[in-house]
């Protein structure tokens, strides 16, 4: 496995870009809850349609951004893993062939 990393270095980069969008993604998953019980507990119940409302903005803003870190770095993540595949396979490839 130690010898397959050195195929990951040139993606280094890509690889922390995405795991910071992962992390992003992950903590807007979880905020979204909590902007739902805000909504309820200080718009719904104490009917302030205007904590509705601008709940109802902060969660949509929150959702695009999730869905947007969500698509990145599943882009990144599938350009890595195809660009470590093509390297590996081209390095098999070199070795199997310096055997004639």
């Amino acid at each position: 496995m130690l010898k397959l990393m050195a195929y990951l270095s040139p993606y280094r980069k890509r690889i922390v870009a995405m795991l910071v969008l992962l992390f992003g993604q992950t903590l807007g998953t979880l905020y979204l809850p909590t902007l739902t019980a805000s909504i309820v507990n200080d718009g719904i119940v104490k009917g302030n349609i205007n904590a509705v409302w601008s709940g109802g903005a902060w969660m949509l803003g929150v959702a695009v951004i999730t869905a947007a870190a969500a698509i990145y770095g599943t882009w990144l993540a599938t350009t890595v893993s195809a660009g470590f595949g093509r390297d590996v396979r081209g390095a098999l490839f070199r070795h199997v062939q310096s055997f004639w």
